[in-house]
């Protein structure tokens, strides 16, 4: 019989620490950390940027970060989440999605994820938004006679892809993961570029892929570039066609794809975070202690 109850007691413990809890936030919020938690393990993703118009490029996928903080019981962390980047349409650019950041109010256990970049149109010379200092660049966008190289490369995302010389399909917007491909031919835009995976929700799951490039034909409604796995929008097709691109998927920090009229919109960014509840040392313990008084438990002479 004590076999079973130290078993039990040792089961209960072992559970606790194998069996993480998650939260997601979707929406700005507040986080407190619960009794018994010492290590927080954090999935921060920026808002994706918008498609670009007229034959426009794809948006960038927000950065993507993720880690572990080392917290006492106690600290209140405040949780914003940033907006995908707006796709205005007509001859302009998509807009830069929004910051997503987790700030601890106590100490510096803070962590920053930038927007990706909105993808290009004629408005702004055909070329893709996009930095050193933001998520993956967005596409370029086609702009009559003009050959642009790929987009710069932003954060820990890939570039947005080019479009040719008389090359009316729009670049794919960078992913997390990668680069946005080049628009191939007047029916074809670029794809989006991927993202990148993370399990901390339990599920495998990408996040931050770049959206698809714009096309453009006359006469066949083509569809423009792939999204990029991670919640990439689509590309639309321009001129006669009109199709509208598909937005970024809400909370994964996919860029929106490129369109003429109808570019989509970046999917907003998401904070996961992950923990382990350990009991304190004093827990088992006082378990011990008890069994001890009850005579279950015998101490050894020395």
């Amino acid at each position: 019989m004590l076999k079973n109850i130290l078993a039990a007691a040792v089961l209960g413990v072992a559970a606790s620490v194998a069996n993480a809890v998650v939260v997601t936030f979707n929406s700005n919020g507040n986080f407190e950390v619960p009794a018994g938690v010492t290590s927080l393990e954090y999935l921060v993703v920026g808002g994706g940027g918008g498609g670009g118009g007229q034959n426009g490029g794809g948006g960038g996928g927000g950065e993507f970060l993720t880690g572990f903080f080392t917290v006492t019981p106690g600290e209140d962390f405040t949780i914003t989440i940033g907006l995908g980047g707006t796709a205005p349409g007509g001859g302009t650019p998509g807009n830069t999605g929004g910051v997503s950041s987790l700030l601890s109010l106590s100490t510096t256990n803070d962590v920053t994820a930038r927007g990706g970049g909105g993808g290009g149109s004629v408005a702004n010379s055909g070329l893709g938004k996009g930095g050193a200092t933001t998520g993956s660049a967005g596409g370029n966008g086609w702009k009559s006679g003009s050959p642009f190289p790929a987009g710069v490369a932003g954060g820990n995302g890939g570039s947005g892809g080019a479009i040719v010389a008389n090359d009316r399909g729009g670049g794919g917007g960078g992913g997390a993961g990668g680069n946005g491909t080049n628009g191939l031919s007047g029916t074809i835009g670029g794809n989006g570029g991927p993202g990148l995976q993370s399990a901390i929700s339990g599920v495998l799951t990408y996040y931050a892929g770049g959206g698809g490039g714009a096309t453009s034909n006359h006469s066949t409604p083509a569809g423009g570039g792939q999204g990029g796995l991670g919640g990439g929008g689509f590309g639309g097709a321009d001129y006669d066609s009109h199709t509208r691109a598909t937005d970024g998927l809400a909370n994964t920090g996919g860029g929106g794809g490129g369109a003429d009229d109808g570019p989509g919109i970046g999917g907003s960014g998401v904070v996961v975070l992950s923990y382990a509840v350990v009991p304190e040392p004093s827990t088992v313990g006082l378990l011990l202690a008890g069994l001890s008084g009850l005579g279950l438990v015998r101490r050894r002479k020395k």
